[in-house]
């Protein structure tokens, strides 16, 4: 089987220059061609990502280091670099700078030239996708364990962990940082200072000193542990209310601390709200606005949020409370009432949706006779546990 070509896309406003990049080097590449910005980003919304994308600076309209910002709101893993006539020392360092380019190159640009580039940014956009998939398959991974663990050994905090981490994807979402790992693991472990930090009630969680204290003592267990580092000052930031900047768009290492940890902290709040009572998005709004304390752009977000899930919820499917044995629980399931063992611990809440590691640890209890085989869950109508019902 032969090797697949690198996939490349080359931006010009000058048709000529592209057909002369399709007669000397077309035949290396699987290469496509755009005359102009606006063409080349409608491709990239249609075609697959491109491994390597070349674009002219000096294009009408929108220029190259536009259309580059631009691009990376589609596909933010591709390698990009830039094509000039303009040997200008400024231009260079700010297509560099702002629009985070891989290679700068002066036309005329030889085709030899270009071919070491395209070899070098396709080892850069292979690179980019191990270390992807490292973080997807392994930390992310590892992560969710930790997590999971945690949530068992402290239900109360389960339903926060779980709700936190949710608002903040929809946040993320909206915003446009659904590509960035570091907000949503930074959500899931808000609370993974809990682990070192007693407290006296489940209440006790909402408290202004414990969360300090909870960020504090998380910021310490994760500082130390490879690609947590920024993770570990999020969660220690997100006690604090601090100014966005004004671009959001490729954001640099201190940057998104503080976008983080607002994102953090806006999907605890918004959580708090719910839970006090706000259901309808302005009056959730209108709780999160109080003391201007959040950013409109994130409050915007939420509000978008929040009417989406008004929208789902009303074409939502319909629920079932069942009584299931252990061994017909599934993932998914929601707990009716609060799960406790013999000697009244509560090892899962009211409302805390079941996990094959929760599920496997009620198995064990009742296993060793310190659980009734029977719980209260609440089900979609479309699952196979009605189904069997119906049946009986």
């Amino acid at each position: 089987m032969s090797e697949q070509k690198t996939r490349v896309l080359m931006v010009d406003d000058e048709p000529n220059v592209l057909a002369g990049y399709r007669r000397s080097i077309g035949r290396r590449y699987d290469l496509v061609t755009a005359i102009g910005a606006q063409e080349a980003l409608e491709i990239l919304v249609k075609w697959p990502p491109f491994s390597v994308i070349i674009t002219d600076m000096r294009m009408p309209e929108i220029n190259g280091l536009e259309f580059i910002k631009r691009a990376r709101r589609i596909h933010s893993k591709t390698v990009y670099m830039m094509l000039t006539g303009n040997a200008d020392q400024d231009t260079a360092i700010g297509a560099i700078n702002e629009g985070q380019i891989f290679r700068f190159l002066n036309k005329p640009c030889e085709s030899e030239t270009i071919v070491a580039a395209i070899s070098a940014a396709k080892a850069q956009y292979d690179l980019i996708h191990a270390e992807a998939e490292l973080l997807n398959k392994t930390l992310s991974g590892s992560v969710k364990l930790l997590v999971e663990a945690m949530m068992i050994s402290d239900p109360v905090a389960a339903e926060a962990i779980r709700s936190v981490r949710e608002n903040a994807a929809k946040i993320c979402e909206a915003v446009g940082f659904s590509a960035e790992w570091r907000y949503p693991i930074a959500a899931s472990l808000f609370l993974i200072g809990s682990i070192t930090v007693p407290r006296r009630s489940g209440e006790e969680l909402f408290q202004e000193q414990y969360l300090d204290k909870c960020a504090t003592a998380g910021s310490k267990l994760l500082r130390h542990i490879p690609r947590l580092e920024e993770v570990a000052q999020i969660i220690l930031a997100q006690r604090h209310h601090q100014p966005l900047p004004e671009q959001l768009t490729n954001p640099d290492a201190a940057q998104r601390v503080v976008i983080g940890s607002q994102i953090v902290r806006l999907a605890f709040d918004w959580y708090a709200a719910s839970r006090m009572g706000a259901s309808f998005s302005q009056s959730i709004i209108e709780s999160l606005s109080i003391g201007k304390q959040h950013d409109d752009r994130l409050l915007a977000a939420v509000q978008d949020a929040c009417e989406a899930d008004k929208t789902a919820n009303s074409k939502s499917v319909q629920h079932k409370r069942l009584v299931l044995q252990a061994s017909q629980l599934r993932p998914g399931v929601i707990a009716d009432a609060d799960i406790e063992v013999s000697d009244q611990r509560v090892i899962a809440t009211r409302g805390q949706v079941l996990t094959q590691m929760l599920i496997d640890r009620l198995s064990g209890f009742v296993e060793a006779g310190l659980l009734a085989d029977t719980f209260a869950v609440i089900v979609d109508e479309t699952s196979p546990e009605c189904d069997r019902e119906k049946a009986a």
